[in-house]
C-alpha cells in the first residue's frame, strides 16, 4: 500500500473512533444527573426514616415516674435562674417568685432584683440546705442586707400538697436597720396553661385559681413581724415568663409620703385585661421583717396552716434530719473536717439539688 493511502486509512479510522466515543458520551450524558438524583433521593429517604423509626431501648429506664407519679417531688424550687421561686414539674406549671428593690435607690430596671445577674453586684447567694423533697434554706448577701429564703412542703391531698415559703430581711450593720425595702410576690401562668388565676383579698392581697395540674388552690401572704408601710397589687396580662420584670417595672408609679418617696403598682382590679395571667403583690417594709407565702391545695384537708411557729417547728425538724443524714452519709466530722469546711460541703451539695 502506498504511504499516502495508508495515512488516509489511519485518519479515517481515528475519525471513526472519535465519532463513536462522542456518540457514547452523548448517549450517557442524561444518565449521570438521573443517577445523582437517585442517590440523593436514597440518602434523603434514609435520613427521613431515621427520624420516623424509633428502636425501643430495652434496658430499665432510670426515671420510672414523673410529675404527680412522685407527689413529694411535684412542687419544688425548680426555677434556678431566679433568686427564689417555686413551680411544679408540670410543663405548663403555675409559677411563683419574688423581686425586691430599695425605693431610695431605684433608677432603672437593673435596680430590681429578680434574675440571678452579675450586674446586681450581690456579695453572694447560695442554698445552704436542700434535701430535694421537703425543704430548703437559701442565704442571699445583698451587700449589707442579709436575706433568707426558705420553704417547707407538706404532702396533703392529690396535687403534691401544701407549701410555705418564708422571706426574711435583716441588717448586717446598724446603718441598714430601718431602711425601706419593697418586696414583690408574684404568681403567673403561661398562655398554654389550662386554668386561670385571680386576686383575692385575705389579710393581704393573695391569689385563688385552678389549673389542670393543680386543681383548686389559694395563695396567701402573711406578715409575721412588722408593720407594712405600703401595699399595692397588679393583675394584668404578661406576654411571657421572661418579661415579668419588665411588666412590673412598666406598672410602677412614683408616690410621695411625708418621710420618703415610694413606688406603687398602678394597674388595679378595674383595669384587668382579658386573659390576665400575672398577679403581683407589693409590700413595703422597714428592715428587719419576715413574710410567709402560703400555698394551699383545694384537694387537701388540713388541721392547721403552715405558718408562724408551726412553720418554724417544721423547718427546724427537717433541718435536723438533713444535717444528721449528711453526717451519717459522708462522715466529714469523723474525717477531721471542721465547721466552715462542713458548711461549704453542705452548700455545694444543696446547690446541686437546688439548682435543678
Amino acid at each position: 500500500m502506498q504511504p499516502t493511502s495508508r495515512k488516509r486509512a489511519i485518519n479515517e479510522n481515528d475519525r471513526y473512533n472519535q465519532d463513536e466515543n462522542s456518540s457514547f458520551l452523548y448517549s450517557t450524558r442524561p444518565i449521570i444527573p438521573v443517577f445523582c438524583l437517585v442517590v440523593a433521593f436514597f440518602i434523603g429517604y434514609k435520613g427521613y426514616l431515621e427520624t420516623r423509626i424509633n428502636t425501643p431501648f430495652d434496658k430499665v429506664k432510670i426515671v420510672q415516674k414523673t410529675g404527680l407519679g412522685v407527689p413529694d417531688r411535684y412542687w419544688g424550687s425548680y426555677r434556678p435562674n431566679l433568686y427564689f421561686g417555686m413551680k411544679t414539674r408540670d410543663p405548663y406549671s403555675l409559677v411563683t417568685g419574688i423581686m425586691w428593690y430599695y425605693p431610695s435607690k431605684i433608677h432603672n430596671m437593673g435596680d430590681i432584683r429578680h434574675w440571678c445577674e452579675q450586674s446586681d453586684y450581690l456579695r453572694g447567694y447560695t442554698w445552704t440546705e436542700h434535701d430535694g423533697r421537703n425543704y430548703g434554706v437559701q442565704r442571699i448577701n445583698d451587700n449589707e442586707v442579709k436575706i433568707t429564703t426558705s420553704f417547707v412542703k407538706k404532702l396533703r391531698g392529690s396535687f403534691g400538697g401544701d407549701w410555705t415559703a418564708r422571706v426574711s430581711f435583716a441588717a448586717d450593720n446598724e446603718t441598714k436597720i430601718g431602711e425601706t425595702v419593697s418586696v414583690l410576690f408574684y404568681t403567673a401562668i403561661e398562655n398554654q396553661t389550662i386554668g386561670h388565676i385571680k386576686p383575692r383579698k385575705f389579710e393581704i392581697h393573695g391569689v385563688t385559681g385552678t389549673t389542670e395540674g393543680l386543681g383548686d388552690f389559694s395563695i396567701m401572704i402573711k406578715n409575721i413581724s412588722t408593720h407594712v408601710i405600703h401595699e399595692s397589687y397588679l393583675f394584668t396580662k404578661c406576654a411571657g415568663l421572661n418579661v415579668i420584670k419588665e411588666t412590673v417595672l412598666s406598672s410602677l408609679r412614683l408616690i410621695h409620703t411625708d418621710r420618703e418617696r415610694l413606688f406603687t403598682l398602678f394597674n388595679e382590679i378595674s383595669d384587668v385585661k382579658k386573659g390576665s395571667n400575672l398577679i403581683v403583690t407589693q409590700l413595703t417594709f422597714r428592715i428587719p421583717f419576715d413574710v410567709d407565702i402560703i400555698f394551699e391545695s383545694g384537694s387537701a384537708f388540713r388541721p392547721d396552716t403552715l405558718t408562724g411557729k408551726i412553720y418554724t417547728t417544721e423547718l427546724e425538724k427537717h433541718s435536723k434530719l438533713f444535717n444528721d443524714r449528711f453526717e451519717n452519709t459522708f462522715k466529714l466530722s469523723s474525717k477531721g473536717f471542721i465547721g466552715d469546711e462542713i458548711d461549704f460541703a453542705k452548700a455545694a451539695f444543696s446547690n446541686l439539688i437546688g439548682g435543678i
